[in-house]
């Protein structure tokens, strides 16, 4: 356990002092590609590393010997175009890899990039996608059709989320985000996420959304399935808390950063979605995968938050801030991960095609 943790820690903070550097002096490239380059090579050298990686393994060996599989296009012409070349099944661990990231550094600002690179690998974010490949990809491809709304038209963002939706189906669900890209979302999305939580905890709310709704998305097939009967664990409720006082703050304080940066306000407006479907996760274990769908924009909206302080005291003081909450979650979490309680992502102990 112990080794684990150091080279996870050790990458952490290996990566955070090159975005660092790449920030202190002029964006500088090199120390961009450093960072990209030491998380690029932990995931791709990984072995057995996350709880999916046997049955990508067993996807990649059913394509190749003919065996039908039910899988989204994408990622079946990937695993198709490594087994045409004759290359072994690491080589789709690379490549997923090697996108996920491209996609993740291409959609944020580098003024940004430094605390985001730290939230995306301290919340979990990061290990997730050594786990959940197909979700984790898609994913980073619909955070950087987001990220351009603004600047594309709707046929380049159909695109690029279709593009997503041929890894994961879910990734279809940033669709109708193009149509309510200009909702000004206020801090009176930070009280509904009060009433919410009240409504699905004390009503019967869940099982209308089961019966009526679900069935409607992506996640239909799952309804009557194991992850509607699996218990939910939340431990101490530290980290359920953390999530959702943050997101509220983050919510009530929406119209200080739409004003300061407008483009923020898509940010906000998935955040609050990932915050109903966090609310929902904690009656019905299916949500979680919903949640996952919209969770990188807990953190990617952080960095916005921070920066719409003009102060530069409170700039460090809130980040430092995250920075201390982060590295607990961390830890609780990659140790949660090593005596296997429920919601790890199989990262610990690390392993590697090298030993």
């Amino acid at each position: 356990m112990f080794y684990s943790l150091f080279l996870y820690f050790s990458v952490l903070t290996s990566v955070s002092i090159l975005n660092y550097l790449n920030y202190k002096y002029y964006y500088k490239g090199i120390f961009i590609f450093m960072s990209f380059y030491i998380l690029l090579l932990l995931a791709s050298i990984r072995y057995n590393i996350g709880t999916d990686y046997s049955n990508y393994s067993a996807i990649f060996n059913e394509i190749k010997y003919g065996i039908e599989v039910h899988t989204e296009i994408g990622y079946y012409y990937l695993n198709k175009g490594v087994i045409f070349l004759n290359l072994p099944f690491e080589t789709v661990i690379f490549i997923s890899s090697l996108l996920i990231l491209i996609f993740i550094y291409k959609s944020v600002s580098r003024k940004y990039l430094m605390l985001f690179i730290f939230l995306y690998i301290s919340s979990n974010s990061y290990f997730q996608s050594l786990s959940l490949i197909r979700q984790a990809l898609a994913i980073s491809i619909a955070l950087y059709a987001v990220s351009n709304i603004y600047k594309s038209g709707f046929l380049k963002y159909l695109l690029w989320i279709l593009f997503a939706s041929s890894f994961h189906l879910s990734a279809i669900l940033y669709l109708p985000i193009y149509f309510l890209r200009k909702l000004p979302i206020t801090y009176i999305y930070a009280f509904l996420l009060i009433i919410w939580f009240y409504i699905v905890m004390n009503t019967d709310i869940i099982n209308f959304i089961i019966n009526t709704i679900l069935p409607m998305t992506p996640y239909g097939i799952y309804v009557g399935g194991k992850y509607f009967t699996k218990e939910i664990m939340l431990g101490s409720g530290l980290g359920v808390a953390f999530r959702l006082i943050i997101g509220f703050i983050i919510l009530l304080y929406s119209s200080k950063i739409r004003k300061k940066f407008p483009e923020a306000n898509i940010l906000l407006l998935l955040l609050f979605i990932y915050e109903v479907s966090y609310i929902l996760s904690l009656k019905i274990y299916i949500f979680n995968r919903l949640a996952d769908t919209f969770s990188l924009f807990f953190i990617f909206i952080i960095p916005y938050f921070v920066y719409s302080f003009n102060r530069k005291i409170l700039q460090k003081s809130i980040t430092i801030f995250f920075i201390f909450i982060f590295l607990i979650l961390m830890y609780k979490n990659l140790s949660n991960d090593y005596y296997q309680v429920s919601g790890g992502v199989g990262v610990m102990p690390y392993k590697s095609l090298l030993y």
